[in-house]
């Protein structure tokens, strides 16, 4: 994870803002939020554009990553 950075506050900015093959951490307690806002709700603008992320939980960290 070369590109990682720590997320805590403006989740969706945050997520928009990425630059392509950028990963970021958020606490695991955002994970389910994180999972709808990704595919749906505030980023369906930006899929209809090509934008694509990914997510992957790390139970060992506690974090999920974002990928885009």
């Amino acid at each position: 994870m070369e590109n990682t950075t720590i997320a805590h506050d403006n989740i969706v900015g945050t997520i928009r803002a990425m630059s392509i093959g950028e990963e970021i951490e958020f606490p695991i307690d955002k994970a389910s939020y994180i999972r709808c806002v990704v595919p749906y709700r505030d980023l369906l603008k930006e899929r209809q554009a090509g934008c694509r992320w990914s997510t992957n939980i790390d139970n060992d960290k506690g974090v999920i990553i974002v990928t885009r």
